[in-house]
């Protein structure tokens, strides 16, 4: 496993997102991704990405829905 780059967003009243390592490629996606995630779990979100190149659409997509289903799915 190796560290990315590092995200950080926090929800409140709006979004706000700061990056602590910034991305070799694909930086929107990163931001894109940590603030989904602070959205979805309505607090804080730290989110590290290591990529080799960018991400495509389609890969995006996928990702962003996977991570969407992960942070939904209620804890028991």
């Amino acid at each position: 496993m190796k560290l990315g780059a590092l995200e950080l967003s926090i929800k409140t009243e709006q979004m706000t997102s700061s990056t602590i390592i910034p991305p070799r490629f694909s930086s929107t996606f990163l931001t894109m991704l940590a603030e989904m995630a602070a959205n979805v779990i309505g607090g804080i979100a730290v989110v590290s990405l290591y990529l080799t190149k960018d991400v495509g659409p389609e890969i995006a997509k996928k990702i962003i829905s996977e991570a969407r289903s992960v942070l939904s799915t209620p804890k028991s």
